[in-house]
């Protein structure tokens, strides 16, 4: 049996390896067992489908700041919740993850932002504030093209009008593509240049 002499510790020596082994059990209790934060929201009783393999399906997600920050049963998913937290009972309705058409065009992209790029740019006002811009700083083009305007900016329609691009630029035509590539936003100019009318059958 070893025993130990404390008189020939002083109190100096004993408060510091008192600290020390202190400061190491606080080291290994962060390590394995680390702190539990609080989550903005908490979807309980859901059947997720998870597309992993070694874990198919969950029962709760956790989203913290915009992003999913635990799949899992609800066991674990209620230690995450505090008094700021919004927990949701999905009442068995299912999720799957979103479905994604990654692709890109980096050349078209790349001309539009050498054009009149809309890109970044919110609401109607702003839209043809630069609209406005890019005409009066390239007074030598005979077509004002470009595009990155969004269908949300012209809610609840989705449609812009041509006769807000006739208000800004009335002599030159104006052609703008969507972000998405799909539809055309074009002045009154373009379209008399196009032989586009009112009577003009839909293709």
């Amino acid at each position: 049996m070893i025993k130990l002499d404390f008189s020939k510790f002083s109190i100096q020596d004993t408060v510091r390896h008192g600290f020390i082994f202190l400061c190491t059990v606080i080291l290994v209790f962060s390590i394995f067992y680390p702190r539990v934060e609080a989550t903005d929201t908490i979807l309980l009783n859901a059947k997720v489908y998870t597309v992993n393999p070694i874990q198919p399906w969950a029962s709760a997600i956790a989203i913290q700041d915009g992003q999913i920050t635990y799949v899992g049963d609800e066991q674990g998913a209620r230690e995450l919740i505090d008094s700021n937290t919004q927990a949701v009972n999905l009442k068995g309705r299912m999720i799957l993850p979103g479905f994604h058409d990654i692709h890109v065009h980096p050349v078209h992209s790349g001309v539009s932002y050498q054009q009149c790029s809309l890109f970044d740019i919110q609401g109607v006002k702003k839209l043809l504030d630069k609209i406005k811009e890019c005409a009066l700083t390239n007074p030598e083009d005979e077509w004002i093209v470009g595009g990155g305007w969004t269908v949300p900016d012209f809610a609840p329609s989705g449609l812009p009008d041509k006769k807000l691009l006739d208000e800004i630029v009335p002599d030159r035509p104006v052609s703008l593509k969507s972000s998405d590539g799909h539809s055309l936003w074009v002045n009154s100019k373009a379209l008399e240049l196009a032989g586009i009318t009112a009577t003009t059958p839909d293709p």
